[in-house]
């Protein structure tokens, strides 16, 4: 690799977070549980797909990874030398290789550069024929990281394998780098390197503990049938190709170029056909200690379909310079996918093999989505399925962990989930899961436009829908079902069940209803039989003889309106009520309305009498409240004539009585006195006649 004194300081420190990395069908190992190979039973043989070609147990040639290191320091991480179970040797071709590296911890040192840096390499042969002539070009992705500060920058070298010592020129290859040198006085002196644009994404960033990043490269035909190769990063910010190189000399290939790996035999340069993810010094075959560091790495392939572990592994590389030591590769599986990574840490370490395909399963599962992802989590688990691979052209083929694990096809066409139910994948074997499944529609009907509600059938889960409708795809089998809503408000009727395949489509009606709460109004201070009435905004109006109105009503907060009835009105005729969770009770009072009997009367000493009740004037005049009704007045003063009349008082109104003045009362003795004049004149002339 070449040296990387020219890398432009890295000035910007960015923050960034640990990347979902699903884009490409890799994730990150969840866990730290190695396999234990002393409770299984390891089986002969090695991993069959299609895209490995195993050859006779009695091969012609087979490599042996430990010639070029036997012992650290070395190359450490996961590489694929094309060796299986027994040495057993495989070959295969790919058009791309992607390499996955999470960094829980990192501190490496390397003395002889007194820097911090290391490099994570994805090293790769790529091979193609033209005019007859065949070609190998060594292929480096490399990722150079500061462990002090965390600052990450991208590299890629292209070296020319096709003869021990051939060279690289300006007319074999056109990209963003150029061609340069290391003086070596044997073997290839001429490469092409480039250093990432400083200005692109995600380049000279820092990363944090639980970081991970990804390395791709691409081999394909370009315009004009040139073969060529693409460099890939992405740390955060979405894949990012930052250097392209065309190997121009080549024209009209009617072969695309492609990576290859084998164990049958070596390179022409001498070196191996491997695929590798490596960690190794900064540059120019310099060494780092590993002081303190916890690092996972995935190394994986494109089988056609989808990308898939590599099938066996070695924790250790050999074709690069750069190395580290004091580092232990081992390996481990995550408890909920199942996939499997290699795991570096800081130690005494020795070098051998990772894992073989006799330790590992196998699982291709026929679909008709033709652009999908693998969801999957282990039965006993309780996390949420999760996205492992996305996959095309209908065909899935995956590397994974022995165990019991819950299968599900999400298809990105239409949102729909096909579940494969509960599997269990064996070491050593491979297992087939065909496309016979039927679809099961969920028609959910009696929630708001904007709710979102859930399902699980038999343990997977669909996460929020949306949409009133849902389909998954099953086998023939039984399956229990439940469903809920996130919004409080509402339930579901028939929130779970079982649904039997059987051979044909089913539909499933999910019914939700409102979860409803009783507002009581209570009325005091009316009279039995009077009716009165409650408007409840969105609930309309209820009218009632007795005391107590109810509405029914989902949690929320309701303004209220009692309005006035016959001759009384409610202490509080607005309001509002807040539901939440609970029945609520409300007391509303209600009080008479009264009238008022107003005037003046003269003589101002008089008194007034009100259905027998006397009220004093003041100055003549009078102000009385009166309950509605019909009352008999009395006005009455000494010397007067009393002053009756009959009235009706209406609620909230004046009733306005003016008496201008009373009637004085007649002077009797005047009247007796002549009275008895005439009287007593009667009598003396009675008397008179008689005496005569």
């Amino acid at each position: 690799m070449v040296s990387l004194h020219r890398v432009v300081r890295l000035v910007i420190a960015i923050s960034i977070v640990t990347i979902l990395l699903v884009a490409s069908g890799s994730g990150i190992v969840d866990d730290r549980n190695r396999y234990d190979t002393s409770s299984q039973g390891r089986m002969s043989g090695s991993l069959l797909n299609d895209n490995i070609r195993t050859l006779s147990s009695t091969p012609t040639e087979q490599v042996n990874p430990y010639r070029s290191y036997i012992s650290e320091p070395a190359p450490i991480g996961i590489a694929d030398y094309g060796l299986g179970n027994n040495g057993l040797p495989y070959n295969y071709t790919t058009s791309s290789f992607v390499g996955n590296v999470t960094l829980d911890s990192i501190s490496m040192y390397s003395s002889s550069t007194s820097s911090y840096n290391v490099t994570f390499q994805l090293n790769v042969n790529m091979i193609f024929s033209y005019r007859s002539n065949f070609y190998d070009f060594w292929i480096q992705d490399v990722a150079y990281l500061n462990t002090s500060s965390r600052q990450i920058t991208f590299i890629d070298n292209i070296w020319n394998l096709t003869a021990p010592n051939s060279n690289m020129y300006n007319s074999t290859v056109h990209g963003n780098g150029t061609i340069g040198g290391i003086g070596s006085k044997s073997g290839p002196s001429q490469f092409y390197y480039d250093f990432s644009n400083s200005a692109l994404p995600g380049n000279n960033v820092t990363l944090s503990n639980g970081s991970s990043f990804l390395l791709k490269v691409n081999a394909y035909l370009g315009p004009g049938g040139f073969p060529e190769v693409s460099f890939l990063y992405n740390d955060g910010f979405g894949w990012v190709i930052y250097d392209n190189a065309v190997f121009h000399f080549a024209s009209n290939l009617d072969q695309i170029p492609y990576f290859f790996v084998s164990g049958n035999s070596y390179n022409p340069a001498n070196t191996y056909y491997d695929a590798e993810l490596v960690i190794g010094g900064p540059g120019s075959a310099s060494q780092s200690e590993d002081i303190n560091s916890s690092i996972l790495l995935m190394l994986e392939y494109y089988n056609g379909n989808n990308y898939q572990t590599v099938p066996n592994a070695f924790n250790f590389g050999s074709d690069t310079g750069e190395t580290i030591y004091n580092a232990i590769g081992d390996w481990t599986y995550g408890s909920v996918t199942g996939r499997v990574a290699a795991y570096v840490r800081s130690g005494s370490g020795s070098l051998g093999q990772l894992y073989n395909s006799s330790e590992l399963s196998t699982l291709k599962i026929t679909s008709n989505i033709s652009n999908g992802a693998l969801y999957i989590k282990a039965i006993n688990s309780t996390s949420g399925a999760l996205n492992v691979t996305s996959f095309v052209g209908g065909q899935l083929n995956v590397t994974l962990f022995p165990g019991n694990y819950s299968i599900q096809i999400y298809n990105y066409s239409t949102g729909a989930f096909e579940n494969y139910g509960n599997i269990t994948l064996w070491a050593g074997k491979e297992t087939l899961l065909p496309n016979d499944t039927y679809e099961v529609k969920f028609l959910e009907n009696g929630l708001p436009a904007g709710s979102f509600w859930y399902l699980n059938v038999s343990g997977i889960s669909s996460g929020s829908i949306s949409a009133d409708q849902y389909s998954v795809y099953l086998h023939n089998g039984t399956y229990n079902f439940t469903t809920f809503t996130s919004d409080r408000n509402y339930r579901a009727m028939n929130g779970s069940g079982v649904i039997v395949v059987n051979g044909t489509t089913l539909q499933i009606q999910i019914s939700f209803l409102p979860i409803l709460f009783n507002i009581s109004f209570v009325e005091t201070g009316l009279p039995a039989g009077t009716e009165w009435s409650v408007i409840l905004n969105g609930k309309g109006t209820i009218k009632s003889i007795s005391d107590t109105i109810v509405f029914s009503v989902i949690n929320g907060t309701y303004n209220f309106i009692i309005p006035k009835t016959a001759d009384y009105a409610p202490n509080s005729s607005t309001g509002s009520v807040n539901v939440s969770g609970n029945d609520t009770f409300q007391l509303e009072p209600f009080s008479l309305l009264y009238g008022y009997l107003t005037g003046k009367i003269k003589p101002t000493a008089s008194v007034i009498s009100v259905d027998g009740t006397l009220y004093k004037t003041e100055n003549g005049s009078y102000n009385i409240s009166l309950a509605p009704g019909n009352y008999s007045i009395t006005v009455s003063a000494a010397g007067y004539v009393n002053y009756t009349t009959n009235i009706t008082i209406t609620s909230q109104n004046l009733t306005h009585l003016q008496i201008s003045n009373l009637q004085p009362e007649l002077n009797p003795w005047p009247y007796a006195v002549v009275i008895l004049l005439i009287i007593g004149m009667l009598v003396g002339l009675i008397w008179y006649r008689k005496k005569k």
